[in-house]
């Protein structure tokens, strides 16, 4: 009978354990799988967040937000802005965001600025009045696939009024 009595106390202790791992599954998963995933999305948000800031120093000081300046044409991957002293071109490519800065001619050009920008969606629409553009709406977000469904994850939208620090200082 003591044999007996310590078969069950295992198969006790069986049920038990299966049972612990369980939630301890859900705990390896989430420390191995989700959080650098998270981390990583937070790395790319903190660099989208570098260049909205830039963005809007550069859309602050702008003269205008023209169509075209020589080859280079504003359209969903590229956006110019003509400041008085330089032009700059924010172009959008597959894993990053670039900043070029080039004369009128389109002679000289450098690159200024580079923003890593791994599964992050960025969208701009520049709004008009009369077809004078007055501002820039910048909508953002990074997207995780999981499985069949795709997660818009810190999604973001900002508007920045073109010349609106100089307009600021003269009032």
């Amino acid at each position: 009978m003591r044999k007996a009595y310590a078969l069950v106390e295992m198969l006790v202790m069986i049920v038990v354990v299966s049972a612990l791992f369980i939630p301890i599954g859900h705990l390896t998963k989430a420390t191995l799988y989700q959080i650098p995933i998270a981390y990583k999305d937070i790395q790319v948000n903190t660099s989208i967040l570098d260049f909205l800031r830039q963005l809007e120093a550069d859309i602050n000081s702008a003269a205008s937000l023209p169509d075209s300046i020589g080859s280079h044409k504003t359209d969903q991957n590229n956006l110019l802005i003509r400041q008085p002293d330089k032009n700059v071109c924010y172009q959008l490519k597959k894993d990053k965001i670039v900043k070029i800065i080039f004369q009128s001619d389109a002679s000289r050009q450098e690159t200024a600025s580079e923003w890593p920008a791994t599964n992050a969606r960025i969208k701009w629409k520049i709004l008009t009045d009369d077809d004078l553009p007055y501002a820039l709406e910048v909508t953002t977000n990074i997207e995780r696939k999981s499985g069949e469904k795709t997660y818009k994850k810190m999604a973001n939208s900002h508007i920045f009024f073109v010349n609106a620090h100089q307009e600021a200082i003269d009032k």
